[in-house]
């Protein structure tokens, strides 16, 4: 079994290829002696978009209609949010069809704070489950938004493509402010494109590097340039309940940097995927600028929780070329190499072990059953064969025999995979 596909696709939607990127946090500057730098005032270059959360900032849908033949329901299951309660619940369903999507859309609900449509990487449980969590690096957004109606829809003629047997999530934060229980359902509707010319998929900026000293405001930036043209047309920016401003500017150099979105003053419970139409030509210089106010007494630093932060600006492109993007990865910490046991040999030979790891399989051949095939995830295989692996382990125990849950250094340390001892590189630590 080849080695050459197990790393490049481990890096996932943070990918890191193809960019000089450098991080940075500093203490913010203040900017309330002009107007123009102003929190929520926008600079005079006209080609900024820049969101205020309560202007409802996404197009109002109609009232409930029935699903038209090119429509795909995602209905969740009912549920109850006691008077006066919150909580967070997240539903799965598996795809019985592959679908290419070009529009998704969603009608407003009473109880619903914000909501997340993502594609996971790695299963997550089939039956309801209470999560506290918006965004994991192992799931890939479709869709977010706020309190309000809301749809997104790809470019003429492109979609994104979803496989057959593809885990869907819906994450759902919910606040009941009546005097009585409220019992309800959500549906998300995915618009089926039918075959298309191009691809959507995503594009991400930001940083793993966020260190917010209690009691201060803090400014983290990340500086990259794409390798090659980036076409735009939404955009999910993203941080935690500590953000106060996000900021993404574009330009030739560093004194031409000029800002092209902006969200000011942030609200984290009303995050939102919204249009934005514009390209990035390859090497032009990106800086994505997060601001937050850390109240708390205790340092902050980036993680999953709501309890940690965030500072990833993901936009969503056509034609996507593959994984990629300018994430620095720096801060999730030190990724130390476990000796290397790595045989290509044996590892070209290798039929899997008693769960499967290892297992020869082919690009949508559905031979790994709940575990990934190196060939569906990575974009840039053309011979279709691969290999079957585990992606989110969390100990060496859940790979079985002769196999071992590492961290690839080319994912920064993030995410954790189940490899043959025989085909771990030397820099995936144990």
């Amino acid at each position: 079994m080849p080695i050459r596909p197990l790393i490049p696709l481990l890096s996932l939607f943070l990918a890191l290829s193809g960019c000089a990127k450098t991080s940075e946090a500093t203490p913010a500057t203040d900017t309330s002696t002009s107007d123009a730098g102003k929190q929520g005032t926008s600079p005079t270059d006209t080609s900024l978009t820049e969101l205020a959360f309560d202007s409802g900032p996404l197009a109002q849908l109609p009232e409930t209609t029935p699903p038209g033949k090119d429509d795909f329901d995602f209905t969740t299951d009912e549920f109850t949010v006691a008077a006066g309660k919150e909580k967070y619940l997240c539903f799965t369903r598996r795809l019985d069809e592959a679908l290419n999507i070009d529009r998704v859309s969603y009608e407003k609900n009473s109880v619903v704070h914000h909501l997340a449509l993502v594609r996971t990487l790695t299963p997550e449980a089939d039956a309801p489950f209470e999560c506290n969590v918006f965004f994991k690096t192992t799931w890939i957004p479709l869709f977010a938004n706020g309190t309000d109606s809301a749809k997104i829809e790809t470019p003429k003629d492109a979609s994104f493509p979803l496989d057959k047997g593809a885990q869907l999530l819906v994450q759902l934060h919910l606040l009941n402010y009546e005097t009585k229980d409220v019992t309800t359902k959500i549906t998300i509707r995915l618009h089926k494109a039918g075959k298309t010319t191009h691809q959507a998929g995503i594009y991400g900026f930001g940083t793993t590097n966020v260190k917010l000293p209690s009691k201060k405001e803090t400014s983290v930036t990340n500086d990259c340039k794409p390798e090659s043209d980036v076409h735009i047309f939404a955009a999910f920016p993203h941080m935690h309940t500590l953000g106060t401003t996000l900021t993404f500017a574009t330009g030739p150099d560093e004194k031409s940097l000029t800002p092209r979105f902006q969200v000011s003053p942030w609200d984290f419970d009303k995050q939102a995927i919204v249009p934005l139409d514009l390209v990035i030509k390859a090497g032009e210089l990106t800086r994505v600028t997060c601001t937050y106010f850390n109240d708390r007494d205790t340092e902050v630093t980036f993680g999953e929780s709501t309890e940690n932060e965030m500072c990833f600006f993901t936009t969503f492109v056509s034609p996507w070329k593959g994984l990629d993007g300018c994430i620095d990865l720096g801060g999730w910490g030190a990724v130390t190499p476990g000796k290397s046991t790595f045989d290509k040999a044996k590892c070209d030979a290798i039929t899997g072990n008693d769960k499967g790891v290892g297992k020869a399989c082919t690009k949508k051949g559905g031979e790994c059953g709940t575990l990934q095939c190196t060939a569906d995830l990575d974009p840039s295989n053309t011979d279709g064969k691969g290999m079957c692996i585990v992606l989110g382990c969390a100990a060496t125990s859940e790979c079985g025999t002769a196999a071992s849950c590492c961290s690839p250094k080319e994912a920064g340390g993030i995410i954790k995979t189940c490899l043959p001892d025989v085909c771990r590189p030397d820099d995936c630590a144990l």
